[in-house]
């Protein structure tokens, strides 16, 4: 049984209980699956295939474990990614990891940004709590 189904045989059997609490903000199991497919779902109608590389560069947070296991919900290769590096060594880790999305945190978008020189020009980058730029998806 892989993480995934695990979360949702739990979300099954205990909707109502606690799953995670984090800076004030508590999920039940259900409330997390919810969300978790919800990215899952996003993330696949962005192109994701099973097998394929995701790169997650965030804090331990909820928010962490919200696309961790949306990642691999979707059948994604997780590639953690140390928010202490420097661009060069982050844009080392993306160019050989081939990864095909990156999740951050809003904090890290930048250094992202000046790392992604060697990630192909079509592959997302999602960054978790910012607002939606006009014409970017």
């Amino acid at each position: 049984m892989d993480i995934g189904s695990c979360l949702a045989r739990n979300a099954r059997r205990h909707p109502d209980k606690w799953a995670l609490t984090c800076e004030g903000r508590d999920y039940t199991y259900g409330e997390f699956n919810r969300l978790v497919n919800r990215l899952s779902h996003g993330l696949i109608a962005l192109g994701l295939q099973k097998g394929q590389k995701v790169s997650l560069m965030m804090k331990n947070s909820d928010y962490f474990a919200i696309a961790f296991f949306a990642a691999a919900k979707a059948g994604a290769v997780l590639v953690p990614v140390n928010f202490r590096l420097t661009a060069t060594e982050v844009n080392y880790i993306l160019d050989h990891s081939d990864s095909v999305m990156v999740v951050c945190d809003a904090e890290f978008a930048n250094l992202i940004e000046e790392a992604r020189s060697t990630v192909p020009a079509d592959a997302h980058v999602i960054v978790v709590g910012q607002p939606a730029i006009e014409g970017q998806r």
